[in-house]
């Protein structure tokens, strides 16, 4: 029988990494908290998602999972709840400021919300006028201020 890699069959490197995983660490400092080999990782990592495929071509979504597989289930599980931990504080932050908020948005709806730089040394016009601009922002601010 294969003897696993320390990462899948010793407890205590298991949780470190998970741990930091969770933390949203990336994987060199995650395995460097485990006190692991990064190659050993990519190596664990490699073999979890080539047996999951392999499984998935025989169509044998029954099978019982590998260790690895299990593994690389914890990890997936643990970055996720890691992610889902960090949005939630970026959440509580955009109740005190709106930068928390802009900063979400510039990252998940790119092309709708980030800055846009030209990357000419000209300076670009605005396609609207300034008095456009403040008359836009006006009736803004008064529909925003009317009570619904």
């Amino acid at each position: 029988m294969e003897r696993l890699p320390k990462l899948i069959r010793d407890p205590w490197h298991r949780r470190r990494y998970l741990l930091a995983v969770g933390a949203c660490a990336s994987q060199r400092l995650a395995a460097a908290y485990a006190r692991v080999d990064r190659r050993t990782l990519q190596r664990t990592l490699a073999r979890a998602r080539r047996e999951g495929d392999a499984r998935e071509q025989r169509g044998d979504q029954d099978a019982e999972l590998s260790p690895h597989e299990v593994w690389l289930a914890e990890v997936e599980r643990a970055e996720a709840e890691g992610e889902v931990r960090l949005l939630a504080q970026i959440q509580l932050a955009g109740e005190a400021t709106w930068q928390a908020f802009a900063w979400v948005l510039e990252r998940r709806r790119a092309p709708d919300y980030s800055l846009r730089r030209s990357w000419s040394r000209r300076r670009s016009r605005p396609s609207v006028s300034r008095e456009e601009l403040v008359a836009a922002m006006a009736s803004a601010r008064s529909a925003a201020s009317r009570p619904t």
